[in-house]
């Protein structure tokens, strides 16, 4: 056990199940309520954590309190929620596979030259953008800095997938466009060869 100390000189011990409460609940509540559960003042506690900081233990009376909530859909950090109760890149991933459903089902509309010419564009689509944000490095980092650190990460990584669908959405619907008019000059075409004036 180690010695403990409160403002009026006093010493007294660090019982073991004490320290222990302390490790378990450093950062997962605040500092009050171990403070209150503990019956000690700020000093005595901070002097505990000092301690076993000092020991080599990982203890951080800072309460990390995150931002983010978890997608229902995706099951990642997000901090960007619509209506539809689903974060933005998850809302974002729905339109953008509703817009590349709609064009599967122009295709068939399409004159065979006109799907071929589609087809070998398709192929060679891509879309630039920021590169994918890189994980933080957390060694060394003690429990606080390392949940600020990766929650930093997941807002980037958020904004990242927000800004890469909505790219992808945006060409999906330009290219949707382009199908539904050739599509509809297609049948334009058949309906004037079905009914020659």
């Amino acid at each position: 056990m180690s010695p403990r100390s409160d403002s009026g000189g006093r010493h007294k011990w660090w019982r073991e199940s004490e320290l222990a409460y302390i490790r378990e609940h450093a950062g997962k509540v605040p500092a009050r309520e171990i403070r209150k559960a503990l019956r000690v003042s700020r000093r005595q506690l901070e002097n505990a954590a000092r301690r076993m900081r000092l020991a080599g233990e990982d203890v951080d009376l800072r309460c990390f309190r995150p931002r983010t909530l978890i997608c229902p859909s995706c099951g990642c950090a997000r901090t960007l929620f619509g209506d539809e109760g689903v974060c933005e890149p998850c809302r974002l991933a729905r339109r953008l596979a509703a817009t590349e459903a709609e064009i599967a089902d122009l295709l068939p509309l399409l004159s065979p030259a006109d799907r071929a010419v589609y087809e070998r564009t398709e192929a060679k689509r891509e879309t630039r953008g920021d590169p994918m944000p890189a994980a933080p490095r957390t060694s060394g980092m003690g429990a606080y800095e390392r949940a600020v650190a990766e929650e930093r990460h997941d807002v980037e990584m958020e904004r990242w997938q927000a800004a890469r669908l909505k790219r992808l959405l945006k060409a999906a619907q330009k290219r949707k466009e382009r199908v539904s008019k050739k599509a509809a000059r297609n049948r334009k075409d058949l309906g004037s060869e079905q009914n020659p004036s």
